[in-house]
């Protein structure tokens, strides 16, 4: 067994590891989950992130490891509030002194904590070979997009007696489709800034070069092609009305490029986009029509793209229709985590909140791609996929246990283990997964709401609903 192994040491450990190897039976998918958290978020790269980063916020006795610790178990919703939190903790610090240590976390420290955190989970990833295929064979790929943090509740003096939904913020985020995590993410703490401004200062240090770039065509604009272009790195982005100025090439015509994989017809032109210092770069322009209107009720698609003519236009046409969004992330992040807190109404705790939830959603994602390769595969059900929904479920419901078993400080075996003994840890705690316990429900086409009709009273009895049914 895997204890054994691991565990070297005599006496306390051998029982330490007994306990965690009964969790790893019983609750395969939350110790999989802390032990990628004590892997990637221990007390000491916490704090170096804080002293590399931080730019006017002082050291205090109330460290940046302990501000992470308050908030982990609120967004996987093992703690009811960050107060409940630090509550239990019994830290020899004010509540106070807490909030005000939190409304002053800089953003450069928010970016850092997922960026020099994902950094060891892309190691884990690649050494458990639980990577993706490319989006498009041969191109890295990352996806752009941003969101504005959801409204807090009034509690600033100023905001309580105002009717306006206060908004903390917005953030800039790139998806690693290769790993199908977060790599980055710039806050603002101006929710009313423009987005391309703030992904200016986020693709300054994140473009590679010879990588792909998908993103919608809030981020179609001069400056960030011009960013692209000068980092010898590709793009897809969905070509905006105004932005960037364009214009045909003499004797370049629309020409059919055949159907996407979904059947949409595409087209393709060579056109010519003007970049800030004046210069012309040519671009292709896809065009793709749509059998269904689009939300916004566009029955075209026009996609711009830098990439080589051997990548066909119906497969970038697919690769943009068919990106796995950061607005379906964002959507698995509301369902399964406490992304945003809505009592972190200053801009910078809010930023950290976000950062940090991202980061466990990449904890997440690793927990679920080993589970789908080393898991148990069900014979009644066809397991296909599993749910980050019961996989957040079975953290939040088993994290109180791990603690009162097992001392945090015992739980550090696993940051000081090598990359080969923590990978097999991996594997042998996944292989113990039912994935029937975690399996996805696909959800059918949503039927339209019926109309309602009021009778005159306000209120009616189920059971004589139930009654009329007979």
């Amino acid at each position: 067994m895997w204890g054994n192994a691991l565990f070297s040491a005599q006496g306390d450990w051998e029982m330490i590891a007994k306990l965690i190897q009964q969790m790893a039976h019983k609750a395969p998918a939350a110790t999989l989950f802390r032990g990628l958290l004590e892997r990637t978020l221990s007390d000491e790269s916490l704090d170096e992130i804080f002293n590399d980063y931080r730019e006017h916020q002082l050291q205090s006795k109330i460290l940046f490891s302990h501000l992470v610790n308050m908030l982990a178990p609120v967004i996987t919703r093992a703690s009811k509030s960050v107060n409940a939190a630090h509550q239990a903790a019994e830290h020899g610090y004010s509540r106070q002194a807490l909030y005000d240590k939190l409304k002053g976390v800089e953003s450069p420290v928010a970016s850092a904590l997922l960026r020099v955190s994902t950094e060891k989970l892309t190691k884990i990833r690649k050494a458990t070979k639980t990577t993706h295929r490319d989006v498009i064979k041969g191109f890295h790929t990352f996806v752009i997009d941003g969101k504005t943090y959801n409204a807090t509740e009034h509690r600033l003096i100023e905001s309580r007696s105002d009717a306006r939904a206060p908004l903390p913020g917005r953030a800039i985020a790139l998806l690693d489709m290769r790993h199908e995590m977060f790599v980055d993410v710039e806050c603002d703490v101006n929710a009313y800034r423009c987005e391309r401004k703030i992904a200016e200062r986020l693709l300054q240090r994140q473009l590679l070069p010879g990588a792909l770039y998908i993103a919608d065509r809030n981020f179609s604009d001069g400056n960030l092609l011009e960013c692209f272009f000068a980092k010898q790195s590709f793009f897809i982005i969905r070509q905006h009305g105004a932005c960037p100025s364009w214009r045909e090439i003499a004797g370049e015509k629309r020409f059919s490029a055949g159907k996407d994989s979904d059947g949409q017809k595409v087209y393709e032109q060579r056109i010519e986009v003007q970049l800030p210092d004046g210069s012309w770069k040519m671009v292709r322009r896809i065009t793709v029509k749509l059998s269904t209107p689009a939300r916004d009720g566009d029955k075209e698609l026009h996609l711009l793209t830098n990439l080589p003519t051997r990548v066909r236009a119906g497969r970038i046409s697919t690769a943009y229709r068919r990106r796995w969004t950061i607005e379906n992330c964002f959507g698995h992040l509301s369902r399964a985590l406490n992304a945003e807190i809505r009592a972190l109404c200053y801009p910078q705790a809010a930023g950290l909140c976000f950062s940090l939830a991202l980061l466990l959603f990449n904890v997440m994602s690793c927990v679920r791609m080993l589970l789908l390769k080393h898991g148990q595969y069900s014979k009644r059900y066809e397991i296909s996929d599993v749910s980050y929904y019961y996989i957040a479920d079975e953290i939040s419901r088993s994290q109180f246990v791990m603690d009162e078993l097992v001392a945090s400080r015992q739980w550090k075996v696993f940051a000081s283990m090598s990359l080969a003994e923590f990978t097999r840890f991996l594997r042998s705690t996944a292989a113990h997964a039912s994935l029937a316990r975690y399996r996805k429900h696909v959800r059918g086409p949503t039927k339209p709401k019926p109309k309602r009709r009021f009778t005159g009273s306000r209120h009616v009895s189920t059971q004589k609903i139930l009654e009329a049914r007979k």
